[in-house]
């Protein structure tokens, strides 16, 4: 469509967070409404919205849903001589810049595909990795923690569905 000025007009639509659609968008005939507007010719004749339905899309999914449950940091692993050790209590120190982790999915309803997401101080990200069914069939997913400065750190670890939806921190 055109306006009056030439200008292609665009209508837009933002999703909310409330409107997840798991099997596809869809619109039903004669389903666009002007919201008391009007769309008129330069003749000024108002046209009359109609159009068939579109049955569910899946290639168009809407998933605003975050990832239940909360993962566990399990342990870390420190490999550096003078202070290799696993480290599974709060307060632990390492002198390792690059840990090794493990992340228990117990109770996320993670599914292969989703990832997990480890941050240094609550917004850095530190380490991430791709769930695979093996990792789904184990409970836990193990991976590299890079970025590690001296000084102290807090880590935590976030589950991210496909759509980049997070669960709640460790």
């Amino acid at each position: 469509l055109v306006s009056s000025t030439g200008r292609a007009m665009v209508f837009k639509y933002t999703v909310l967070a409330t409107q997840t659609d798991a099997n596809g968008i869809s619109v039903g005939a004669d389903a666009l409404d002007p919201n008391g507007g009007t769309i008129q010719t330069t003749f000024g004749t108002t046209a009359t919205l109609t159009h068939t339905g579109e049955p569910d899309n899946a290639s168009y999914k809407v998933d605003t849903t975050a990832p239940t449950g909360v993962p566990t940091i399990a342990w870390l692993h420190d490999d550096v001589l003078g202070g290799t050790s696993t480290l599974t209590s709060s307060g632990a120190f390492t002198n390792d810049a690059n840990l090794r982790t493990r992340v228990s999915l117990v109770g996320t309803n993670a599914v292969a595909g989703d990832s997990v997401n480890m941050y240094r101080d609550g917004t850095i990200l530190v380490g991430t990795v791709t769930l695979t069914s093996t990792d789904i069939t184990a409970k836990y997913a193990q991976f590299g923690v890079d970025e590690l400065s001296p000084g102290l750190h807090s880590l935590t670890a976030k589950v991210s569905d496909a759509a980049g939806n997070l669960s709640q921190a460790s």
